[in-house]
């Protein structure tokens, strides 16, 4: 099973963050602390994974900066 999430959006209360502090705990399971990925990749994978004719114009344009 591969279990993927952002660390920051899991605040204290989150029920998801109680399931993974146990989950670490047992044998056989290894947790990756992952960087983000640069803008440039995100721009690249989001353009991969639009239909034809999503222009990479509009595409970057989605991402101000």
């Amino acid at each position: 099973m591969v279990v993927s999430y952002r660390a920051d959006d899991l605040h204290r209360r989150h029920p998801l963050r109680a399931d993974a502090a146990e989950w670490a705990r047992l044998p056989g399971v290894t947790r990756l602390n992952l960087s983000p990925l640069p803008e440039a990749a995100v721009r690249e994978m989001v353009h991969e994974l639009q239909p034809a004719g999503f222009s990479r114009r509009r595409c970057a344009a989605s991402f101000p900066g």
